[in-house]
């Protein structure tokens, strides 16, 4: 199984086991593990030990993080998400101590602005680097962050954005909106369509679906859009 390239640690395999050497062919670590992570992350890499039990080496070869779990994810930022024996899933750092208790039994783990994202039962939930839920009690569901903000939808079905510390920025009024990308997010109102800047500016534009921001007409477009309207350019590189 083939390493990142600039990993300092490649792993090889002996008599059906993973172990680790240098760059020099020298051996680090003896071929000891059932199997191993594809990807270092911030130089550690998850490794299975005959028992099934998961845990991480560092960059020197050393058992940072005993294998004593039953799945590992990667590290991001510093955290990694890890899933116990009972199948639930929480967040350790690298010292091994819990920063997210292990409640979850079907979650998604993402970083993104420092926010942890989790799924549970259907449900999405916001947590800062300290575990404290920082979701908004009144709103519904949330998507992924683009650019700080992540759109928000309220029990009503109405859309609006939140900041990554789940500060409403714009109040849920929209009956449907995208986000944002390159400093505008599409923003529709009954038969009414926008572009909204971060700011709040609006223009409005005549389309059913939105125009793609992320194909290379995407300056072209938003520039004629500004010459039409005097729109706000600012984001627009």
């Amino acid at each position: 199984m083939e390493q990142k390239k600039n990993a300092q640690l490649h792993a090889f395999k002996e008599n059906g086991k993973f172990g680790f050497q240098n760059n020099k062919g020298d051996v680090v670590v003896e071929p000891i593990f059932k199997s191993h992570a594809y990807y270092w992350c911030e130089d550690y890499l998850g490794v299975t030990d005959e028992n099934n039990k998961s845990g991480f080496i560092n960059s020197k070869g050393e058992l940072i993080i005993p294998c004593k779990w039953a799945k590992v994810g990667g590290f991001v930022d510093g955290l990694a998400d890890v899933m116990d024996d009972n199948k639930k899933w929480g967040v350790i750092n690298k010292d091994g101590k819990t920063i997210i208790p292990f409640l979850y039994s079907n979650p998604f783990f993402k970083l993104e602005h420092k926010i942890l994202i989790f799924n549970e039962n259907g449900k999405i939930i916001f947590m800062n680097r300290h575990g404290d839920t920082i979701r908004p009690n009144q709103l519904k569901n949330m998507a992924v962050f683009h650019e700080g903000l992540v759109t928000i939808v309220d029990e009503h079905e109405h859309y609006g954005f939140a900041d990554e510390n789940g500060e409403i920025i714009f109040p849920p009024k929209w009956d449907y909106a995208l986000y944002f990308d390159k400093g505008y997010a599409y923003v529709r109102e009954n038969d009414k369509c926008f572009y909204m800047d971060h700011s709040g500016h609006l223009v409005q534009i005549h389309y059913e679906l939105p125009p793609s921001l992320t194909t290379k007409n995407t300056s072209d477009f938003l520039q004629c859009l500004v010459i039409k309207t005097k729109f706000p350019v600012s984001s627009i590189k």
